[in-house]
């Protein structure tokens, strides 16, 4: 099922594909994911390499397929450019980034998608300072990616109920840019920018 995107990608402003790195967040919605999937396309359609760091298993390689095939592309040509690592914890996860942050001068990825940061610092079983103090860390790693010049955008639904770590507002405070999906009316999606680089020459407000 298509999430719609077409509708909303024109104001996705906060996610510049033409400026040079950047640390976006887009949260809310369940289907953040796809959407965020489905904004690989453009990039991906002018032959640039993404690495994805999927944290809450929410790549979806058939979606990229069926938009490949739409646009009359071939699904490999697409999928053979996209570069997938996994993690199922928290410490899996900040390894992960590190990594990428290690090998940035070997990797010629333009954007980094990390799926589902949160995902894996919700995991109770490790104490909430611990998992604070990492998530401190991975943000940090991301921050200075994006300050190479890669672009790093993150996806993030909302917590459960129960959790109560913080770690929402960490994310958004460290971010250039984010943008919140919410279900709309007949299953569309309601798109709000809540934080936003400002156009180059923009006077602040």
């Amino acid at each position: 099922m298509q999430t719609g995107t077409v509708l909303i990608q024109s104001r996705l402003s906060f996610f510049d594909h033409s400026r040079k790195g950047g640390f976006f967040v887009l949260c809310g919605d369940p289907r953040v994911h796809s959407v965020a999937c489905e904004l690989l396309v453009r990039p991906l359609s002018q032959g640039c390499i993404i690495t994805v760091l999927d944290a809450g298993n929410a790549f979806d390689p058939y979606l990229i397929s069926r938009i490949a095939q739409a646009l009359k592309r071939e699904p490999r040509e697409f999928l053979s450019r996209i570069f997938i690592s996994r993690s199922f914890t928290c410490h899996q996860t900040h390894a992960l980034v590190q990594k990428v942050f290690a090998g940035l001068n070997a990797n010629r990825s333009s954007l980094i998608l990390m799926l589902g940061l949160l995902t894996t610092f919700y995991d109770e079983e490790v104490p909430l300072g611990e998992r604070r103090a990492l998530f401190k860390k991975t943000l940090g790693l991301f921050k200075g990616i994006s300050r190479k010049g890669v672009k790093v955008l993150i996806t993030s639904t909302d917590p459960p109920v129960r959790v109560n770590g913080g770690f929402a507002a960490l994310v958004i405070q460290a971010a250039d840019g984010v943008a919140r999906l919410d279900a709309g009316p007949e299953g569309g999606l309601i798109l709000n920018v809540v934080k936003e680089i400002p156009e180059v020459g923009a006077v602040p407000k």
